[in-house]
């Protein structure tokens, strides 16, 4: 799995260890660049939690009582930049 390094600071208030089950994640302005598209490298993060056992859900801000997460990008036919 790969490592991202974040600031000391940024470490500094995580716990040692840490009992990640689920990520979320706004897709539009957040995951998402203007185009629609995913960063590089996302497809393999999703397989790399996937496979440690995480659930990756990106989500959208939607009016009350409609779906908001789904299981995946590719589901809203979204592409990569590769």
């Amino acid at each position: 799995m790969k490592h991202l390094s974040l600031e000391p600071e940024l470490l500094a208030a995580l716990p040692a260890q840490i009992d990640l089950r689920l990520v979320v994640t706004d897709m539009d302005g957040t995951l998402l660049d203007g185009q629609g598209r995913v960063p590089a490298g996302l497809m393999e993060a999703v397989e790399d939690m996937r496979a440690a056992g995480i659930v990756f859900a990106p989500c959208l801000g939607q009016a009350a009582g409609e779906p908001a997460c789904g299981p995946g990008p590719r589901r809203r036919g979204l592409t990569t930049d590769r």
